[in-house]
């Protein structure tokens, strides 16, 4: 009886263990993905727009940096941004932080804009999208 019980606790352990690997390797796989793309997005240089060269129109625009890849739609008319829709956010990004961001866009009329407290790297992202969109 007592090398069953042996027995027993040794295969639990082992589960244990097993289980154990595989919420580190998972854990670890996910802070690689949190943080790639990172550097460089947030040493992404944000352009300045001229506004007077764009006519009327719909322009779509993205930035690629694994986690921090968005797209967006930016409106304009008159030569004044109108619209900033996104089509595909950043990963994690609060939808509060992309509409103030959206919102500092439009009341500047440029992507020269302070990124949001909190959420500069997602902030970069966004904005080289727009920017990128009206190239």
């Amino acid at each position: 009886m007592k090398k069953t019980a042996i027995k027993v606790v040794k295969k639990t352990l082992k589960i244990v263990a097993i289980v154990l690997a595989v919420l580190v390797l998972g854990f670890a796989g996910f802070c690689v993905f949190l943080f790639m793309g990172k550097e460089k997005t947030n040493n992404l240089s944000i352009q300045v727009v001229n506004l007077e060269s764009i006519a009327d129109g719909a322009y779509a625009g993205s930035y690629e940096g694994f986690r921090f890849s968005n797209k967006v739609e930016v409106t304009v008319k008159d030569h004044i941004i109108t619209g900033i829709e996104i089509k595909k956010p950043v990963l994690f990004m609060k939808e509060k932080t992309s509409d103030q961001l959206i919102d500092e866009v439009k009341a500047s009329q440029n992507t020269d804009v302070d990124v949001i407290s909190g959420a500069t790297v997602s902030s970069k992202a966004v904005l080289k999208a727009v920017e990128n969109a009206l190239e």
